[in-house]
């Protein structure tokens, strides 16, 4: 895949022709959602990585094989790191994370109970079906580094969404291409699958890079006819705003706190 920089612009984009539909207002507050969910977990993974280093050295664990981000009932989460060799999975390290702040935990006591909750297993076993696809699929990122892997638990009796996404490798440099949705059924069968953007490309926002005179990036997008959650999940992770031109020239702009549909003025709140 060839890494593009879409188009930043200082104006804000202009109001097209086409009426926003209830059935792309609906999903385009789904994909909303989503991606504050998807933040809210990769952040809980990233921030409780860097307490895990503060406690072990992976070198010294070499059954050390993944994490796994779980619901509490409240607005933390709990991630356990764990190991398998053989047998069944086992937590070594697990924190609870409110946000990016690490509320308890550390390493699991030798004697306490350090099996995995079914929900975990599922979602563990989730990740590993998701990269099994993207294998053989003969999928690709968009940058050089680890590929990033956010795995969110099911509603209700719906499938597990496995997303396994191009990793950021510069500073205010975050890839917009090359993330990949899995959906898990509860066989543990990849259901279907899906790109969100058929080709590379990096939202720069350094401020001295294009961002520099700018106050907004400008990007096309033709798969869907309203902003998906990787949309809304990249913006949340990049200090500008985002503006979304779907096929019938439908324009969304995204912003920090919700999204803008200049057609109509109407603003719509995470």
């Amino acid at each position: 895949m060839v890494a593009a920089t879409a188009f930043a612009l200082t104006a804000a984009a202009p109001a097209a022709l086409a009426k926003v539909t209830d059935a792309e207002k609906a999903a385009n507050a789904e994909a909303m959602a989503t991606g504050q969910m998807m933040y809210r977990y990769d952040q809980a993974a990233w921030h409780s990585t860097d307490a895990l280093l503060a406690q072990i050295n992976p070198a010294d664990y070499p059954d050390l094989a993944g994490w796994v981000v779980e619901p509490q009932g409240d607005d933390s989460l709990l991630v356990t790191y764990f190991g398998r060799r053989d047998g069944p999975r086992y937590a070594i390290v697990r924190f609870v994370m409110r946000g990016s702040t690490v509320v308890e935990g550390g390493l699991v006591p030798k004697d306490a109970d350090a099996s995995l909750s079914p929900l975990a297993n599922r979602l563990a076993d989730a990740r590993d079906a998701a990269a099994a696809r993207f294998a053989q699929e003969k999928l690709g990122f968009c940058t050089k580094g680890t590929g990033n892997s956010v795995i969110l638990p099911p509603e209700d009796d719906g499938p597990v969404r496995a997303y396994l996404m191009s990793s950021p490798v510069t500073a205010g440099v975050f890839p917009l291409g090359g993330h990949y949705r899995f959906d898990i059924d509860k066989d543990g069968k990849v259901a279907s699958w899906r790109p969100f953007l058929n080709s590379c490309m990096l939202i720069d926002s350094r401020p001295d890079g294009e961002m520099e005179k700018k106050t907004a990036f400008y990007v096309s997008h033709l798969l869907d006819p309203q902003p998906t959650e990787i949309h809304y999940f990249v913006r949340y992770n990049v200090p500008v705003d985002m503006a979304i031109i779907m096929p019938d020239e439908d324009v969304w702009l995204l912003g920090i706190d919700g999204f803008t549909n200049p057609k109509t003025g109407e603003i719509a709140l995470p």
